[in-house]
């Protein structure tokens, strides 16, 4: 076989089975850009990471409350102990990174889509400004093999495969019947004889 194609053929696996899912939202309302980053689905037991950046156009600091509301009634499938409101100063030109990390999707309920929703407020004298930004994940069952599993048979698996080409290549350009041929004396000469 080619090694060319065969190296195509790994690389196109790779790049197909390494998709991201995630979800990219962004609102802007009065010069202020919120852009949230979510994932779209996630393992049940595993955690949720979300990150909100703020960023706006006008030309004085302005301050942003920040809300992440977990799925209404269904509290009870997460856990989480960290803050779920966040107040933040933006200067003009500034970008803010607000993380809430570690939400974790419990084990031992239904496989099915939650609606999260964040909400950020900007209070000001002549008026308040109220987002919403609503945002769906989805649960599915936890991984078949563990992650402790993966991190060995994946190395693994892939040194494997790389023999495995190596060999392939070796076989391909090595001259025929080279192996049976012995190669010249380092020495110069004939072997120094054993005394």
């Amino acid at each position: 076989m080619n090694p060319r194609i065969l190296f195509f053929c790994a690389f196109s696996f790779l790049a197909v089975s390494t998709a991201a899912y995630a979800t990219t939202l962004v609102e802007e309302r009065d010069g202020i850009q919120i852009t949230l980053y979510a994932p779209d689905w996630i393992w049940q037991g595993q955690n949720i990471n979300v990150l909100v950046v703020a960023e706006h156009d006008r030309n004085y600091r302005i301050r942003l409350s920040t809300h992440l509301f977990l799925p209404k009634g269904l509290e009870d499938h997460f856990a989480y102990d960290g803050e779920t409101s966040q107040a933040v100063f933006v200067e003009p030109g500034e970008r803010k990174r607000i993380a809430f990390v570690n939400i974790k999707a419990l084990s031992g309920h239904p496989r099915q889509f939650y609606e999260f929703e964040f909400v950020f407020e900007h209070s000001v004298a002549d008026g308040g400004l109220l987002v919403r930004i609503p945002f769906h994940v989805r649960t599915i069952r936890g991984p078949m093999v563990s992650e402790g599993t993966w991190a060995a048979v994946l190395p693994a698996g892939l040194a494997a495969a790389w023999c495995l080409v190596i060999a392939m290549y070796l076989m391909r350009h090595a001259k025929p019947g080279a192996w049976k041929t012995p190669s010249e004396s380092i020495f110069g000469g004939d072997p120094p004889k054993a005394s």
